[in-house]
């Protein structure tokens, strides 16, 4: 349907469709507000926030949280232009998303003040999206870009060119992605693909490039023979031919344990890996941590990016919302998605992965119950990049029914942009999304990072 010419009637019925979402939602416009006028003349304490890899780079981790920091030298600008950030030492020019593919430049004036600890850390550098694979997709969501080496019934063994050839667990293992594509679109169905609740009957699921399924239990030699056991029957299986692995449900004896630490670290390295950790720990140019439940080490030389979870930041996509509303234009319905588009597939902005975030779809409202603790709401906002460039939208914050945050309409292609909002005893928060331009065709909206940010007390 074209909406760039639409007849009386068309228009019409867009504007009685309008004024009756409007009115469900009470979309109160808000005009220049913003977190510096609705503090102001407030207390504030101190709050966890986003460090850029441009300013500082972790030097060590200690095991209790303990950071030590190190800024990143600054370049010295020409007479009259802008200072830049030169790379931290230790990671590699071509390796840092922010340093060398947005090129943004800094002020000449101080940074500011870097965190003292992992609690005071909502997240350092860039996730990097895997540019091939094969990809290991982790059941807790992580992905590990490594050669596969060999698949039993108990572990699956894979070389990585930095961690080496390690054994993971196949109770962790929630699929292995042979044939990763270029398109936007093809990744984005795998992703689905990947994400979709597995089989509980004991058998993997095995597709092919052409869209042909094979059921059973698989196998993989290290000289590379893969067979699929039926019954009694047993079948070689071309490698070649196989696109995506997705694993069954693990037995009692392979299920995940609940992981013993309070608090994780999703780390992100240049190759598109991206796992969710257990005791990260930096001295000087080595990592190690725990995955899989085994130890790993690496250099931190090709090391994009960290965010801790748990501590003082709360992402909402952790969180069961309380309640939930969309209506539609015409007669397409939408569901509200957790860390993933809303049409399912990975949070990409203007190529840029994140591991945090909340997929809408115009016009909708998405409630969540905020604990007093809470002192601020923060996040991104942005139409995430299955748009190629479309989609409009306006965004708003509720906070015990009122709005208290509301920016420019939001077009596809545009920079994520920034929202803070503080809460100060709320028990309530709403985040809206509204038609713009254009009805809503390809309003796919994308929170990013949308956190909580508890007071220390």
């Amino acid at each position: 349907m074209n909406y760039s010419r639409p007849d009386s009637r068309r228009r019409n019925g867009f504007a009685r469709r309008r004024a009756v979402v409007s009115g469900l939602f009470a979309l109160a416009l808000v005009v220049g507000a913003s977190a510096h006028s609705m503090t102001e003349g407030r207390s504030a304490e101190p709050l966890p926030r986003a460090v850029s890899d441009r300013e500082a780079r972790p030097v060590s981790i200690a095991a209790d949280g303990a950071v030590r920091w190190q800024a990143a030298e600054r370049e010295p600008a020409a007479e009259g232009a802008p200072a830049t950030a030169a790379p931290a030492s230790g990671l590699s020019a071509g390796t840092t998303g922010r340093t060398q593919s947005e090129g943004r430049t800094q002020s000449e004036s101080p940074g500011p003040a870097l965190p003292a600890s992992l609690d005071e850390l909502v997240a350092w550098g860039a996730f990097v999206e895997p540019r091939r694979g094969p990809l290991i997709i982790a059941r807790d969501g992580g992905i590990l870009v490594a050669d596969v080496v060999e698949l039993t019934d108990a572990a699956l063994t894979v070389d990585h060119d930095q961690f080496g050839e390690q054994m993971l667990p196949v109770g962790q293992v929630r699929a292995i992605v042979l044939q990763w594509p270029a398109a936007r679109a093809a990744r984005d169905r795998i992703a689905r693909q990947c994400a979709r609740p597995p089989r509980t009957d004991g058998r993997a699921e095995v597709l092919f490039d052409n869209g042909d399924l094979l059921l059973g239990r698989l196998s993989l030699g290290r000289d590379g023979r893969m067979e699929l056991g039926r019954g009694d029957q047993r079948d070689s299986v071309p490698l070649e031919r196989v696109a995506v692995i997705r694993l069954p449900t693990p037995t009692a004896e392979e299920a995940v344990r609940p992981a013993a630490a309070s608090r994780r670290e999703w780390a992100g390295w240049a190759d598109g890996t991206c796992l969710l950790v257990e005791g990260l720990t930096i001295d000087g140019e080595k990592v190690s941590f725990r995955a899989f439940g085994g130890d790993w080490k690496a250099t931190t030389r090709l090391l994009t990016a960290i965010q801790p979870v748990g501590g003082r930041v709360v992402y909402l996509s952790d969180r069961q919302p309380n309640a939930y509303r969309h209506v539609p234009f015409l007669d397409a319905a939408w569901l509200y998605a957790f860390d993933a588009t809303v049409a399912g597939g990975w949070p990409v902005c203007r190529g840029r992965l994140y591991r945090k975030a909340i997929g809408m779809h115009s016009a909708a409202r998405l409630g969540f119950a905020v604990e007093r603790r809470a002192a601020a709401f923060a996040a991104a906002v942005a139409i995430d990049d299955t748009t190629d460039g479309g989609g409009s939208v306006r965004v708003r914050v509720f906070v015990d029914g009122r709005p208290q945050w509301a920016g420019e309409i939001i077009r596809g292609g545009q920079p994520p942009v920034e929202v803070f909002v503080r809460l100060d005893g709320a028990s309530q928060l709403d985040l809206v999304v509204d038609y713009a331009d254009r009805a809503d065709v390809l309003d796919r909206v994308l929170w990013l990072d949308p956190r909580l940010i508890l007071r220390a007390d």
